[in-house]
Formats: structure tokens, C-alpha cells, sequence
């Protein structure tokens, strides 16, 4: 019955005709998430009502309402392709592997996320992510020169292929025990400003293409 309700509700979200019930039946599955897992402890996956929301809410029309999932913890959730553009997902804990390949972040607020190990393959980050954790975090081949990188933690994350923004210094990915050096090859760095020899002596890549002078010491 629950799950029939949501996949209603996701009718009248989308239907043209209803452009007054677009916002609130959105806020309705946003509070249902909330509600299920803001401050509680939750399973290495979301429940399947919670998860199906979370599909409905990804699926929604493009530029249609506000999504916010503020705090939410959904560990381990699959938001691949969805569109999550303009969403606030402040605090949110999307560790446990949760997967957003080729997800829609455009303007999303990520600030302080929770991203440990997520997989953002392909998504689109044109985000918010000041102070988001995104140790060995998937993020082959991203786009990541228009995303707010302040304070972020990029320590053992996977940036083959990726392009970085120049405020990536503020986030330089470190070297830690437990994530190891993060992973830039064939990525792009000649967009990061004051990049420093001793910043990348905490990488590894190869076929990484680098400012002038600068080196990277290959992956183990």
C-alpha cells in the first residue's frame, strides 16, 4: 500500500495539467525520507519504501521543484541518473557505497556531506561541496572545475580521468593510512591555481596532465 502510494504520488507530481501540486507532493516524499531516517540508526541500504521514494523524487521533471534531504541518512542508496539538481543535501550520509553515477548535482548544496566511497562516476558537480567528506569517493572521469571544493576531504578518492577546478588546493587530496594516496591519473590539473610540488608528493598517477614543472609519482 505504501509503495503504491508513493508511485501514485509521483503521477500527480508530474502531471502537467496539476502544476499546483508539483511542490508539495515533492515536499511529502522529502519529509518521508527525512522522517525515516534523519537522526536514526539505518541499515547498510535504505528500506525499499525509502528507497523507492528516493527514486520517485530522482525522477521528478526536470527544474521542478525543491528537493531537500537535508541530514537524511541513506547509507548506501542508489541515486544513479537521477535528478537531484538544485537539491539540499547538507549533512547528508550517502557513505556505505551509495551510487550517483550520472546523476543531475547542478547546484546542489553537498555542504559537509558524507560521501565516503560513494560512487559519483559521471555525475554532474557543478555543486556545492564546501566541507564534504569524499574519501575514496569513485570519481572517474567528473567534471569538477565549477564545483566548490573549500574544505573538502578528497584523501584516497579516485580521480582518473577527472577534471579540477581551481580551488582545488583547499582540498588537495592527502595521503592517509587508511585511504592512501588518491588517484589522479590522466586527470587534468592545469586549471589549479598555486598548485605545489608537495601537494602532489601526496598523490599518484600517471598520463596525468599537469602545470609546467610539477611531477606525479605513479600509483602503487
Amino acid at each position: 500500500m505504501r509503495l503504491g502510494g508513493i508511485y501514485a504520488l509521483e503521477g500527480v507530481m508530474n502531471d502537467k495539467t496539476s502544476p499546483q501540486y508539483h511542490q508539495p507532493v515533492l515536499e511529502a516524499l522529502c519529509a518521508f525520507v527525512r522522517e525515516a531516517t534523519k537522526g536514526k540508526t539505518v541499515p547498510e541500504k535504505p528500506a525499499t519504501d525509502v528507497q523507492t521514494a528516493l527514486t520517485v523524487i530522482g525522477r521528478r521533471t526536470e527544474g521542478l521543484g525543491v528537493v531537500d534531504l537535508a541530514d537524511v541518512s541513506i547509507r548506501g542508496a542508489n541515486l544513479s541518473n537521477t535528478n537531484l539538481s538544485g537539491a539540499i543535501l547538507n549533512g547528508a550520509d550517502l557513505t556505505g557505497g551509495a551510487i550517483l553515477t550520472s546523476a543531475n548535482l547542478t547546484g546542489a548544496q553537498l555542504n559537509s556531506a558524507k560521501l565516503s566511497k560513494a560512487n559519483l562516476s559521471g555525475a554532474t558537480l557543478k555543486a556545492n561541496l564546501s566541507g564534504a567528506d569524499l574519501t575514496g569517493a569513485i570519481l572517474i572521469g567528473v567534471e569538477l572545475r565549477d564545483a566548490l571544493l573549500v574544505g573538502a576531504n578528497l584523501t584516497g578518492a579516485d580521480l582518473t580521468g577527472a577534471f579540477l577546478g581551481p580551488d582545488l588546493t583547499a582540498a588537495f587530496p592527502g595521503a592517509a593510512p587508511s585511504g592512501g594516496p588518491a588517484n589522479l591519473s590522466r586527470a587534468d590539473l592545469t586549471a589549479v591555481k598555486n598548485l605545489t610540488q608537495g601537494q602532489l608528493d601526496k598523490a599518484c598517477g600517471t598520463n596525468t596532465i599537469l602545470p609546467n614543472g610539477l611531477t606525479l609519482k605513479p600509483c602503487p
